[in-house]
This record gives structure tokens, C-alpha cells and sequence, in this order.
């Protein structure tokens, strides 16, 4: 079975763009920024696989709405991005 590469997503690199004056781009950090605005009250254990998954869901969610945000926004910005590819 051959298992091709398809798509790969960093949340250090989202938070990168999203949260550019966080002094830390740390899980933690990016994930208690998030928390401060959202409704939710979720508590996370950092360091265990299934809340650092957690963690990154929620890290990608506000990345799609940040996007989507964004390109509401400024019409001109999709045929930037598309020019690009």
C-alpha cells in the first residue's frame, strides 16, 4: 500500500499569522488566548495527546473564522490568494 502525501497544517504557523503579538506561539499560550474569548469553558491536561488534539481543533476553527473574516472583508483578497497558487 502506498500512502501518498496530502496536506499538512501547522498550528505554530497559523498562530503565527493569527495571534502575530503572542510572546510564546507554545500550545498552551495560543490555546488560553482562544479561551479568553470564547463562551466555552474547557479545560485542557497540556502534554496529553487527546487535549493537544483538542487544543488544535480549536486553534484551526478560529484560523477558518479569522479567513473567512478576512475575506468577507476585503473582496479583492480571494483572487490575490488565487493568483498565487
Amino acid at each position: 500500500m502506498d500512502i501518498e502525501y496530502f496536506l499538512s497544517i501547522d498550528t505554530y504557523n497559523l498562530s503565527r499569522v493569527i495571534y502575530h503579538f503572542l510572546p510564546s506561539y507554545s500550545l498552551e499560550v495560543v490555546f488560553e488566548n482562544i479561551k479568553k474569548n470564547s463562551k466555552q469553558n474547557i479545560q485542557l491536561k497540556y502534554h496529553d495527546a487527546l487535549s493537544d488534539s483538542i487544543a488544535c481543533k480549536h486553534i484551526f476553527e478560529e484560523f477558518v473564522n479569522y479567513s473567512s473574516y478576512i475575506f468577507e472583508k476585503y473582496d479583492i483578497l480571494p483572487y490575490i490568494v488565487s493568483c498565487n497558487q
